[in-house]
């Protein structure tokens, strides 16, 4: 994930900005978004892009506190490449879900988009409006998606889809939109999102970086086979210090064999909260037998 706490951060919005309970939060068809990013490295300057999708549609700053302003293409803007508001109700990958989701009227066109912060060029994170700084939310925090649409929307209903399910009860006005998205969990453990309407939270803070529990590792799959290799080992994160190698080949993870594990699946199993403990077996060339390291995850902070 680019997959998103310190004070209460502030939302300007100057232009036409009224926060009514009945609608998401609906910032019209132009308008500058300005805010504080609570976290913000103090003393330093950066660029922050408009983006989807990996392309640009506008950018403005930020300056040495944090604070940044933006300028929203307005209706005048004739290419934001806008989709098929039905879109919507698709998984990221494109896929069908399932479910009585819908939209009213189905005709017409949006994007997300997604603030991004850059400095001379090189990226430093995404920019997320979020009720906590953990990298997964936990039950009932909050995060906002920006999103544009040509024409008034509701969206209703359920849309269950492989690894996620979205409850949707949300009406957007035309032009710019933050829609309020509320974690849980369903029966089955599988993550679910309230998609509604209503003002943004007291709670909400721009944040950069995101945490959790972790031992400092990045895997890659195996070129020669199934399986999951270490290819980074974090200087100074509990691997390091116990002596994980980049090269090592995962063979469990807390006793379940990890054989056929994708990097996600890997990835899943080494998260946790800090403080927790954490067995990994690991295969080294040139060791005969498999090496076992007990691990205690420590905070990890990323953009």
């Amino acid at each position: 994930m680019r997959l998103f706490s310190r004070l209460i951060s502030t939302l300007a919005l100057t232009a036409t900005l009224v926060a009514s309970p009945a609608l998401a939060v609906s910032l019209g068809q132009t308008t500058t978004l300005k805010g504080t990013i609570t976290d913000w490295p103090r003393g330093q300057t950066a660029e922050l892009r408009l983006e989807s999708e990996r392309m640009t549609f506008g950018s403005g700053t930020i300056d040495a506190n944090g604070n940044f302003t933006l300028k929203l293409p307005g209706a005048t803007t004739r290419d934001l490449k806008l989709v098929p508001v039905r879109n919507l109700l698709q998984s990221p990958d494109g896929k069908a879900c399932a479910g009585d989701a819908r939209v009213t009227p189905d005709v017409g066109t949006f994007r997300f988009f997604e603030l991004v912060a850059y400095r001379d060029g090189t990226f430093l994170g995404d920019v997320l409006q979020r009720s906590s700084a953990r990298h997964e939310l936990s039950r009932g925090e909050v995060t906002t998606k920006l999103v544009y649409l040509d024409r008034d929307a509701a969206l209703n209903g359920s849309l269950r889809c492989e690894s996620f399910t979205d409850e949707w009860n949300s009406t957007v006005k035309a032009g710019w939109n933050l829609i309020l998205s509320r974690a849980g969990r369903d029966a089955k453990g599988n993550v679910t999102f309230q998609r509604t309407s209503g003002p943004i939270l007291a709670t909400q803070k721009w944040l950069l970086y995101s945490e959790f529990g972790g031992v400092g590792l990045n895997f890659i799959p195996r070129l020669d086979g199934p399986g999951v290799r270490i290819e980074r080992v974090v200087e100074g994160m509990p691997a390091a210090r116990a002596g994980v190698h980049a090269g090592d080949e995962i063979v469990s993870i807390d006793g379940e064999d990890a054989g056929a594990f994708t990097t996600g699946d890997v990835a899943l199993r080494v998260m946790g909260d800090p403080g927790t403990h954490l067995t990994l077996v690991v295969r080294r060339a040139g060791s005969a037998t498999p090496l076992s390291f007990d691990l205690v995850r420590a905070v990890v902070r990323m953009p």
